[in-house]
This record gives C-alpha cells, structure tokens and sequence, in this order.
C-alpha cells in the first residue's frame, strides 16, 4: 500500500489473493486453573480477577470504572460508549456486589481501583499485569492465557451454566451476535440435553385401539418396540389388524 501511495507501483500486487481466515482463539480459564491461580495471588489481587471473571468487563472498562458508574442498590454499573455518547448498563452478580462492598476507595478516590501512588488516577492496568497477574499465571502454571481470557471465562462459565447467548450478549455488551456464538461450543453438555428432548431413544406415547374397541393411551419405550436380531416382531394384545384387499 505505501508503495502504491508513494507511486512506486501502479497497484497492489496482492489486491485480489484471498486470505486464509485468522484463527481466533477462545481462551478460557477452567475451574482446577481459577482454585490455582487464586491461591498463588495475594487476596487483594485476587479480588480484582474475581471481579473480572464477574462482571466480565474489558480491561479498559475495570480499571476506568468510577464509583459513580456503580449502582449497587439496583446491581447495575452504567458504562459509558466511545461512540454516539450512549451508555452501557451492566448487571452485577450477587458476588460482583460484595467484591464492591469490600472495597473503601470509595473515601479516597473516584475510581474504583485507583493508582497505588496517585489516587486521583485510575489504577495502571499494565503495572497490574506485569506484577501480580502475569506472574500468578506462571506460578499456577497456567499457559496460553492473558487478561482477556476472564472476559472469556465469564461468558464461557454463563454458558455452561445454562444461562442462553442473547443474554450472554447483553450481559457483555457484545454489538454482534457472531461474537457471542463463539462461545457455542463451550456447552456441550447442554446441547446434548436439547437434541435427546423428543428423541426416540426416549419414551413415547401411542394411542392404541384395545380389542374391545376402546381407545386407550399406552406408554412404551423404543427399546421395547425394537425387534431382536433374528426374532420376529411380537404382535402387541391392543393391535387390530386391517385386511388388505
């Protein structure tokens, strides 16, 4: 592009390749990785995780959010958005709130986390980073994971718990659906809950006709309905048979 721009040449040469797609990963911290990561950080560096893990903020929302920004009466925190002046509303746990509580910034400072020598300043995400988390990460033993991995953790950890996309969409702040379809697979478990719902393997209910012309319901399974190999098929009491002409 630049040489396109400086006249070196007349166009780009790659202009019309096709790229392979970018892999993104999904990086989530599993619950043996949060118990060992939480007993390796001192516990007021924990908080901070724990926090993210909860509200599933970005890292620039956490370490700029305001106490004015923090509604804990009615559990919600008002974000501001970088573009069109609108605002985001973020639902707190029961746990989020009491990590709140816990703090008293509230008597010195604006800011939730505030800097640890200029209170007037919100807390340097980076410096957090490199002391107590990075190395948390390395003494627990935990690879391939960043500080945005507990933004995935948090919706990973509402999918698996059941909670559905569009509300983890919400709770996130995500402004694209795709974006919270990542998470999809993380909740197999679920998944195979909703596809055995009206399964055959299940049981099923038939209404027969009785051989006194009654109707009658009948519950049986599918398994007691399959032929054995090399049998033939039991002519169940409640069946009239039709003749074919």
């Amino acid at each position: 592009m630049l040489a396109v721009k400086d006249g070196k040449l007349t166009q780009n040469p790659v202009s019309g390749l096709k790229f392979f797609p970018e892999v993104k990963r999904t990086r989530w911290l599993a619950g043996d990785e949060l118990e060992r990561l939480r007993r390796v950080m001192q516990h007021s560096a924990w908080k901070l995780v724990a926090f993210a893990i909860e509200a599933g903020l970005r890292r620039g929302e956490q370490f700029c959010l305001r106490w004015d920004q923090v509604d804990l009466e009615n559990g919600v925190l008002t974000l501001p958005l970088p573009k069109g002046g609108k605002t985001r509303h973020v639902p707190l746990s029961e746990e989020a709130k009491a990590i709140l509580r816990s703090f008293d910034s509230f008597l010195r400072s604006a800011w939730v986390f505030p800097g640890l020598h200029d209170m007037t300043q919100p807390m340097d995400s980076c410096a957090f980073l490199r002391r107590p988390f990075e190395p948390g990460l390395r003494q627990a033993g935990i690879t391939g994971a960043c500080w945005h991995s507990l933004r995935h953790t948090a919706a990973s950890r509402r999918i698996m718990a059941g909670v559905d996309l569009v509300s983890v969409k919400e709770i996130l702040g995500h402004r694209d659906i795709q974006t919270t379809l990542r998470y999809a697979h993380l909740a197999p478990g679920h998944l195979r809950d909703a596809v055995n719902r009206g399964s055959l393997a299940g049981t099923v209910t038939k209404a027969v006709t009785s051989q006194e012309g009654e109707r009658e319901g009948e519950i049986q399974t599918v398994d007691s309905m399959v032929r054995p190999e090399g049998l033939e098929p039991p002519t169940p009491r409640s069946v009239v048979w039709c003749s074919i002409h």
